[in-house]
């Protein structure tokens, strides 16, 4: 089968308040973990969570492909 790849942003207007970088990092594996339980791992694995303060500046990414880890 052959996957379609969109390429889209969905930019979260709440955010989420967290207390330092570790939950900043443990939240963000939440929510890769999350989107990649909603939809098929093959589709979201080239998808990428960009994480950014609330000044938009950015302070980390985390590729959908390390929490998946390599294609058999």
């Amino acid at each position: 089968a052959q996957f379609a790849r969109l390429l889209r942003a969905h930019h979260d207007q709440r955010g989420t308040a967290v207390g330092n970088l570790a939950e900043m990092r443990d939240h963000a594996a939440r929510v890769v973990q999350s989107l990649i339980t909603a939809h098929c791992p093959e589709v979201c694995r080239d998808w990428t969570l960009h994480v950014s303060d609330d000044l938009n500046d950015e302070i980390f990414v985390l590729p959908f492909s390390s929490m998946l880890g390599k294609l058999h």
